[in-house]
Order: C-alpha cells, then sequence, then structure tokens
C-alpha cells in the first residue's frame, strides 16, 4: 500500500486540475475505470437540495482540484437531487461526502493541492462506499477541495482490508 499510496501522492503534486465535479471516471495505472461521486451533503443522497457533478474522462489519477479546468474530461452537473441536469456554470461546489464505485479506491484532501487532510476511500464487500468528510483546519472545519483516485485493484498486497 505505501508504494501504491506514495505513487499516487506524487502524481497528486502535479495538479491535475478539475472543474467544478463530483463523479470522476478516468483511466488509472492499471487501465481500468474509476468512478467517484461527491455530493453536497454528508451521506452520499442524491435528494431534495443535493447538487453532484459527473466527469468523465482519461485522466491518470493525478491530483483534481474542484472548481479548476480538468483537460481531456466531460461534466455535467446535477442539482435538485439530480432532477435538473445541466453544464457548469462556475457556481461554487462544496462536496462533504464522496461515494466510490467498484474498482475505485479515492484519497479526499481539505486543501487545492492533494496534500492536507488526506483520506483513503475504498469499497468494502463489493458494495459501493460512501464517507462523509470533514477536516478539522485551524479553527475551522473543511469539506472535500481536491482528491486523486485510482483503481482499487491497485492496492493488491497493501495490508488494507479486502486487499491482502
Amino acid at each position: 500500500m505505501r508504494q501504491t499510496i506514495n505513487s499516487l501522492s506524487r502524481r497528486a503534486g502535479r495538479k491535475r486540475l478539475c472543474y467544478m465535479n463530483i463523479l470522476s471516471s478516468f483511466e488509472t495505472m492499471n487501465l481500468g475505470r474509476t468512478t467517484a461521486t461527491l455530493y453536497t451533503d454528508s451521506i452520499c443522497l442524491a435528494d431534495g437540495d443535493t447538487q453532484y457533478r459527473i466527469i468523465s474522462g482519461d485522466v491518470d489519477g493525478g491530483c483534481n482540484v474542484l472548481g479548476l479546468d480538468m483537460p481531456g474530461t466531460s461534466c455535467d452537473k446535477f442539482t435538485n437531487g439530480g432532477v435538473n441536469k445541466g453544464a457548469f456554470d462556475g457556481e461554487e461546489f462544496q462536496p462533504w461526502s464522496i461515494l466510490v464505485q467498484p474498482d475505485t479506491a479515492c484519497i479526499v484532501y481539505a486543501d487545492e493541492h492533494c496534500d492536507v487532510g488526506g483520506d483513503l476511500v475504498y469499497l468494502k464487500d463489493n458494495i459501493p462506499t460512501c464517507k462523509g468528510y470533514s477536516a478539522g483546519i485551524g479553527f475551522g472545519i473543511s469539506n472535500i477541495k481536491s482528491f486523486a483516485c485510482t483503481a482499487s485493484s491497485n492496492l493488491k498486497g497493501s495490508g488494507i482490508p479486502g486487499f491482502e
């Protein structure tokens, strides 16, 4: 795991930028596709006023920064719990949870550089896994500001339960 996470962190440092995103689907180290969905609530529920973003593309698992452009992707915006779909319009987006799908592992961060408050989220029991996120920064609490994903199959042999 240390080698995979270190590799992911090194690539995250190159600042691959993301444009107002939530669901991220991209090529990874094992050339598989990964899928992660970020929500404006803390329980990954597309309901009521919840917003989420869908981004698809061929990115290598580098650092994705919310609110910035990420070349090589296509993006859609969903509001009102997914009832309304539209193009990105530059509005502020503050996700508080992430849902990872099969063969996906992501590290979410509280800063715009994939450096502070890293928290690994990965599939558990072969079921899509949701994790609420908040990080204490100074005297405040921060939501997800950036993230980096890889195929969870890259974690085999890492010592993480389920990847022995």
